[in-house]
């Protein structure tokens, strides 16, 4: 077999230069491309890897977040329930205290209603009294109920002791006045007939000045005053008795609301 030697060495530098132009021209360019292309992949696998981890961490930031957050929850509803019964407890304080207060004031009225209707009672038992006693005694003893007051008082005055007799004559003397009270206007014959007496029971001269006023609240009597001294007679320790008389009677006929 014969070789072509030239033809040989031809190939040899043929298949060189093909070897050297697939190296330059397309196996370095294709390992290039393909190194290039495992760093990419690499590099996005890391930024996945780091991408996932941040992840992880922002899950246990939002996590401990909501761990806080349901702390928070526990801890307001907490103060909120015990912010709720100190509310109820103010509450129930308050509603004590204003049905201590509405019960004062609901007995308070009921005094003053008590007392209205006491005082209006007095006066209407006064006022029959004075009919009933005036008609009797105009009827029986041709007199009047005023003649009677008048004389009862000066009895009194006639049984006063020496020594407050002396007492209530000074007491005239250093404020030069007595006063005179009765319930209802004296006649002039009746004023004559107490200034006289009085004069001569306290020895008092003409200097010492003797008035007349009228008070309702003296109850069929009659007062008389000097200074800080005074002597009086009515019927009002008698009417108050009947007052407490009647009180029990009511007592037993209203109900009792506590029972």
């Amino acid at each position: 077999m014969n070789v072509d030697i030239f033809t040989l060495v031809a190939q040899i530098i043929n298949l060189m230069l093909l070897i050297w132009v697939l190296k330059h021209f397309l196996y370095r360019p294709l390992l290039d491309a393909v190194d290039k292309r495992q760093h990419q992949i690499a590099r996005n696998i890391q930024e996945a890897l780091d991408a996932a981890d941040r992840a992880k961490d922002e899950e246990r930031v939002w996590q401990q977040k909501v761990t806080d957050i349901d702390n928070q929850k526990q801890s307001l509803i907490k103060q909120a329930s015990e912010a709720a019964e100190d509310l109820k407890e103010t509450l129930l304080v308050v509603a004590k205290e204003n049905v201590k207060k509405s019960e004062k004031r609901w007995q308070e009225e009921l005094v003053q209603q008590k007392q209205s209707f006491d005082m209006a009672l007095q006066h209407l038992i006064v006022e029959q009294f004075r009919i009933f006693a005036s008609q009797s005694l105009s009827e029986m003893a041709d007199t009047n109920l005023q003649t009677l007051i008048i004389g009862k008082f000066l009895q009194k005055i006639k049984k006063i002791p020496a020594e407050d007799k002396k007492s209530f004559s000074v007491a005239a003397k250093e404020k030069n006045e007595v006063r005179v009270f009765t319930d209802t206007k004296l006649s002039k014959k009746d004023e004559q007939l107490l200034i006289q007496e009085i004069r001569k029971a306290f020895k008092l001269s003409d200097k010492v000045t003797i008035t007349f006023k009228e008070d309702i609240n003296l109850i069929c009597g009659i007062e008389i005053e000097a200074g800080e001294m005074e002597i009086s007679w009515n019927i009002k320790q008698y009417l108050d008795s009947f007052e407490q008389q009647l009180d029990g009677a009511l007592l037993g006929i209203i109900p009792n609301d506590k029972e």
